[in-house]
């Protein structure tokens, strides 16, 4: 049996998702992936391959609250060298 369950996230005051891939240092890609696994405003992380080592969802309440958290609390991680962000335009 799988489970899966979907919730409105704008009724909780979560307006804006942005997909998220980040290219780290490769002695910092644990490091760095488990600190994200505990940010708030992430709702998925993984490794991947390719030229970005880190794809994540992230969830906040606005675009500013996205900025604060791509400059503050993931741009400050030690390895961290780039991101690229793609905010969900629609949701269904």
């Amino acid at each position: 049996m799988y489970l899966d369950t979907e919730y409105d996230t704008a009724r909780f005051g979560f307006t804006t998702a942005a997909m998220l891939w980040i290219t780290v240092a490769p002695g910092a890609l644990d490091a760095v992936g488990r600190a994200m696994a505990a940010h708030p405003e992430v709702a998925h992380v993984s490794a991947i391959t390719g030229s970005a080592h880190l794809m994540a969802s992230v969830l906040t309440r606005d675009t500013a609250e996205l900025y604060g958290y791509l400059s503050g609390s993931l741009g400050s991680l030690d390895g961290v060298r780039h991101i690229e962000s793609a905010p969900y335009l629609r949701r269904s």
